[in-house]
């Protein structure tokens, strides 16, 4: 295995033993503006058995067989591509049915409109051709890029749509906690970045790399590809979840190396108010600076550190992203499990219940701006540029079900938040794909909307403009970006038009079809003046 180090102006590679998780060198490629490069993650068997307890009746309960969520849900749009190890398997139907329900699953839960490609192998190799690590269940490459500290928080801030969100942006340091922040090329777009993929199929990294991310099924291990899951057997879709979640960001730096944070690690505790960035002692994934301990973070150094610490088989508590899994036992990511909520605060945004929104007039600011969450009390200030901002207040109620989990026992908690927010919004660049990409990015979350669902027929034009605007920022050629400006602006001019229909059929109320249409309008007046410029 490799390991990150922080270099002056770039990062490089020294060698290390790290566990369950590489990393290939990060470097300036393909004129996207940060580093960039790999990370390699292995989930395991888990080895230790409890003899003296009996199989859990319910370890499974509540996971259908073969649960197929369907097309809908939120503007995340996941391409799935099956290897040729997959396609050629005479198992092929059950495993791309396990790997298309777990699209599903994060398809229904997510609302970033935003294309993330996913190459899926059933192997005994890494996609470079070498062996599998023994031991493991499955193996997932990302591509990830170093982005500067204040870049990558200011972009995580401006992306807050939940509770989650508020809550944990004001957990967020004051100062920077490290040079960078590696995010995940998945991750880094649904906050807004400049992270495009870059991953080819043999698991190297560059420009024109079509993958955000590979992972590799370990076809000796005995899975099962139905549910529920047989003794002895473990679960293909739970394994497919956990590299998912790698791939669309997880992952502690503990594993790589150096001192540049991994997204996940903004949110690791060991107790009210003090952070553990260390291999060592306790640490939990907390969004309300260390008061609710979510889940407890795996400190075992043969795992990976960015996964959940999992007890003894079979686990009172199972969880997709357990460090160690057992045979005979299912779970999916859901909204209020500690990989949904993990999910959301590093970016991603987690389709949520109706709240309680009121707009407040566009203002002027030449100031500073000062942000306040209810129920920490905590007060964040930031002095942004003399700017024109939107500033609006929401009020939600959102009932969390925290469990701690240890070998032995678990406890329950539910907490009630009411949560009162006031938010100031920074202004997207004026120009180029990204200012384009910032634009098409708000249309999902107007305040006037709060969290009223967007009509399919309008996410997947979204999702269609936003997987052109990301081909058109890294074409070969100016004429091919113009090319894929110009066919943005038609498809945003589409959504215009079906935006309008769903407000006049009462599908949308008359302030959020009205804002949503505004914003689009924007889009496409940003398109296509970007065509012509080009």
């Amino acid at each position: 295995m490799t390991g990150l180090r922080t270099l002056a102006l770039a990062l490089a590679i020294a060698a290390a033993c790290v566990g369950s998780v590489g990393a290939t060198p990060l470097g300036q490629g393909g004129g996207a503006p940060f580093p960039l490069g790999r990370v390699e993650h292995v989930s395991s068997a888990s080895s230790a058995v409890r003899l003296d307890a009996a199989p859990e009746q319910g370890a499974s309960a509540g996971v259908a067989e073969a649960p197929v969520v369907g097309a809908s849900g939120g503007a995340l749009v996941i391409n799935a591509t099956f290897d040729s190890s997959i396609t050629s398997d005479p198992n092929s139907a059950a495993i791309e049915a396990i790997i298309n329900n777990a699209v599903s699953i994060f398809r229904s839960l997510f609302n970033d409109p935003i294309t993330v490609s996913i190459l899926f192998r059933y192997a005994t190799t890494n996609p470079d051709g070498s062996p599998l690590p023994p031991g493991a269940l499955a193996v997932s490459y990302s591509a990830v890029y170093a982005v500067p500290w204040n870049t990558y928080i200011d972009a995580l801030k401006a992306d807050a749509a939940t509770a989650n969100d508020a809550t944990a942006n004001a957990s967020l340091s004051a100062s920077a906690l490290s040079t960078n922040v590696v995010p995940s090329s998945a991750n880094g777009r649904a906050v807004g970045l400049n992270t495009p993929p870059a991953m080819f199929a043999n698991g190297s990294v560059g420009a024109g790399g079509p993958y955000d991310g590979i992972v590799t099924l370990n076809s000796n291990q005995p899975f099962k590809f139905t549910r529920p899951p047989a003794s002895g057997m473990y679960d293909g879709q739970r394994s497919t979840e956990h590299e998912m979640d790698e791939i669309l960001g997880f992952g502690s730096y503990l594993n790589l190396g150096g001192s540049d944070l991994r997204p996940q690690d903004l949110f690791s505790w060991s107790a009210a108010g003090a952070r553990n960035l260390m291999a060592s002692g306790s640490r939990y994934l907390s969004i309300d600076s260390g008061n609710a301990n979510i889940v407890g973070f795996n400190q075992d150094p043969s795992g990976d550190f960015g996964d959940w610490l999992s007890g003894s088989c079979p686990q009172a508590n199972p969880y997709v992203q357990d460090a160690f899994s057992c045979t005979a036992q299912a779970s999916d990511v859901t909204a209020t499990s500690p990989e949904g909520i993990n999910l959301d605060v590093i970016g991603y945004d987690l389709i949520t219940a109706t709240a309680t929104t009121t707009s407040l007039p566009t203002t002027t600011t030449t100031s500073s701006t000062t942000t306040t969450t209810a129920p920490s009390g905590s007060t964040t200030t930031t002095q942004p540029p003399t700017t024109t901002t939107s500033s609006t207040t929401s009020t939600s109620t959102t009932t969390l079900q925290i469990t701690t989990t240890t070998a032995a026992t678990s406890t329950t908690t539910t907490i009630t938040v009411d949560s009162s927010t006031t938010t100031t919004t920074l202004p997207c660049p004026d120009a180029g794909f990204d200012g384009l990409r910032c634009v098409l990015h708000r249309a999902l979350h107007p305040v006037e909307c709060g969290n009223a669902t967007i009509p399919r027929r309008i996410q997947r034009r979204l999702a269609k403009a936003s997987s052109l605007i990301d081909r058109g920022a890294f074409a070969s050629s100016a004429k091919k970006s113009r090319e894929f400006a110009r066919k943005a602006a038609k498809t945003l001019k589409k959504a215009i038009v079906l935006t309008d229909a769903a407000t006049t059929q009462g599908k949308l109320s008359g302030d959020c079809g009205s804002a949503m249409s505004g914003i689009l309008l924007e889009a496409e007046q940003r398109a296509q003046e970007l065509a012509s410029a080009l």
